[in-house]
């Protein structure tokens, strides 16, 4: 039931990609680790027009064909988290390391969702 619940998701992130030409946020993830440290940085922000998709470059037999597209000719850097940005056809540089992709989720005016109302 898992693995069903993971290939919906992915078409979806396919379907979205295919529909908007937003900003398309494409990570490469030496590991596990680094992968689990990326989704933490990424939940503490909002970027509703981008879509996002993750993978594993150790984990290949959990992920979905459909989405070989997005991460070909795409490599992770210096064995850290990779981040390529695109909008449309036209991809910045790739940005290298959890604080520099930080920085690049800030830039794109995702909101943080760490700080609390008073």
């Amino acid at each position: 039931m898992l693995f069903r619940s993971l290939a919906v998701g992915q078409m979806l992130v396919a379907a979205w990609n295919q529909l908007n030409q937003h900003d398309l946020l494409v990570v490469l993830c030496p590991d596990g680790t680094s992968r689990d440290s990326l989704a933490k940085l990424l939940h503490r922000h909002w970027i509703p027009q981008a879509t996002l998709a993750v993978r594993t470059v150790t984990d290949s037999d959990h992920q979905s064909p459909l989405l070989d597209h997005l991460f070909r000719s795409r490599e992770f850097i210096n064995g850290q988290p990779t981040l390529y940005h695109c909008t449309g056809d036209n991809c910045l540089a790739p940005v290298v390391g959890l604080d520099l992709i930080e920085k690049q989720l800030e830039a794109l005016g995702g909101r943080s969702l760490s700080r609390t109302a008073n």
